[in-house]
């Protein structure tokens, strides 16, 4: 930002017998994600925002802003901000990265991006295509707690990464100056038929400064009993300020990071939309920073890692005066100052606790650093979206073994019922390989085994036993079954 510039599961019957039906099912689902994204500027159950009464911003002030948009000129809607928190991550909101046909609408993080927003070719400092769409695990999208998502990206980005991130959950304090930036609308209203008129998102960066950050209480008295608003992991400011597009854009209390846009309620906040606007409301950094070290601050593993990678993050809190939310459900973020590349992210590796499983899964390994994953990947995760694979996203019989007894679990025993989105989330991009299962760290005392049931000889042996294990309660299929995965954890073909 400002003074940085020096420095997979199963392919069902059907989908075999016939190809071109499951690719007529994915190319209706991206054309309908495509049309949605051009029309409203956000993916499929999602929803974004631009800043209101701002102003261009000057170019070089923001180096690490990072607007996601498709890079296809016929997808003219923008997805999210964001910012360079690593040189292979950019943060933002989590409901940016809700799409199912996010990889296939060809999303590029435009880094730096200041000026003409639409030619695509010369947009920012530098182009990348992104990769990967790594949400909070307790994002909730019913009411945006932990909104916030990783994206990677394909490649490095030789832009400096942005690291002044918010730690102190006391900051911002009460009425502190915001500042928030973003490329969308800059105002919505209502015509005399009382419909809603927007206006076009911006084609230069806007930023707006001293927008209050408002107190817990205020936010709580504001929306009552009929909104969702955790105090814990949001805070809220007051509008107008952010509007669609603007999520996920980063959300300025002095040079510190202290949130992004996330939700807002009646039109951008616009006083011609109701007589009292609500706030809005926008994630707080310091409640996602552990995650965040996690993921970012990791050293990346070569080839196999002998213990399971855990961040501890050792950056003290930096000062910021305030946080701004985003209005309507889009993040949008607001920068008065710059922050400036002091207190970087950094993280010790130190073993997990042993209490609670985590699951491991494919985004888990991708995150650090193992390329693993299936060329077919994209195909399953649709699949799986669609409900048509055989196993509900191959995930519940994916496999742990305790290594203390050498015992094998799924994930579907180790979460429990009230960990239900660990079990419907973990393996959603399945695809990594079985040979490259035994290359994988522990993790609370448990070894990966089975990533995929797919991609060798054994595991579509094993996949079609895991159907008859699901509708046969027999000990003589369960002892095949395991015969199978621990073929598969031993890397067989």
């Amino acid at each position: 930002m400002r003074g940085i510039r020096d420095a997979g599961g199963a392919l069902p019957w059907f989908a075999l017998a016939s190809p071109v039906l499951a690719a007529v099912v994915a190319l209706n689902l991206l054309v309908a994600a495509a049309y949605d994204l051009r029309e409203t500027g956000r993916p499929a159950g999602s929803e974004m925002s631009r800043v209101v009464g701002g102003v261009d911003a000057q170019c070089g002030e923001f180096d690490q802003f990072v607007l996601l948009q498709s890079r296809f000129a016929v997808l003219d809607g923008i997805l999210c901000g964001g910012t360079l928190v690593s040189a292979n991550y950019v943060m933002t909101a989590a409901h940016c990265c809700d799409s199912p046909a996010m990889a296939f609408l060809g999303i590029t993080a435009y880094i730096g991006a200041c000026r003409g927003r639409r030619d695509r070719d010369t947009l920012g400092i530098e182009q990348i295509a992104a990769s990967r769409f790594l949400r909070h695990p307790q994002y909730d999208p019913n009411t945006y707690e932990y909104d916030v998502c990783l994206v990677r990206l394909a490649s490095p980005a030789s832009v400096p990464p942005y690291t002044n991130l918010n730690r102190n959950p006391s900051v911002p304090r009460d009425g502190a100056d915001l500042t928030v930036i973003g490329f969308g609308r800059t105002n919505n209203s209502l015509d005399s038929q009382n419909q809603i008129v927007e206006s076009p998102y911006a084609e230069n960066l806007q930023v707006r400064t001293g927008v209050p950050a408002l107190s817990n209480q205020v936010c709580n008295d504001s929306f009552g009993s009929g909104f969702f608003y955790d105090a814990t992991v949001q805070g809220c400011f007051q509008v107008p300020s952010a509007c669609n597009g603007d999520s996920g854009s980063p959300i300025f209390a002095g040079e510190t990071i202290v949130g992004f846009p996330s939700v807002s309620y009646g039109g951008c906040g616009q006083k011609n939309f109701m007589p009292n606007p609500l706030p809005a409301i926008y994630g707080r950094v310091s409640s996602f920073i552990d995650w965040i070290d996690s993921i970012v601050a990791e050293p990346s593993p070569s080839t196999s890692p002998s213990a399971t990678p855990s961040a501890t993050p050792s950056a003290t809190p930096s000062p910021g005066p305030g946080a701004s939310p985003s209005p309507s459900p889009s993040p949008t973020p607001t920068q008065t100052s710059t922050p400036s590349p002091s207190p970087s992210l950094s993280a010790s590796s130190t073993p997990a606790p042993t209490p609670t499983p985590v699951c491991i899964d494919a985004d888990w390994i991708e995150a650090r650093g193992f390329a693993k994953l299936h060329p077919s990947d994209g195909v399953g995760e649709l699949l799986c979206i669609l409900g048509l694979d055989q196993i509900p996203c191959g995930t519940p019989d994916h496999v742990l073994q305790d290594t203390r007894n050498g015992a094998l679990r799924t994930y579907a025993q180790l979460c429990s019922d009230s960990q239900r989105t660990c079990v419907s989330r973990t393996g959603r991009f399945n695809g990594v390989l079985h040979s490259d299962a035994r290359l994988m760290p522990s993790q609370d005392g448990l070894m990966l085994t089975t990533v995929a049931h797919r991609g060798t000889v054994w595991s579509s042996m094993e996949n079609a036993v895991v159907i008859a294990a699901q509708k046969l309660q027999s000990r003589v299929i369960d002892r095949a079954l395991t015969f199978l995965q621990r073929r598969n954890s031993q890397g067989a073909s």
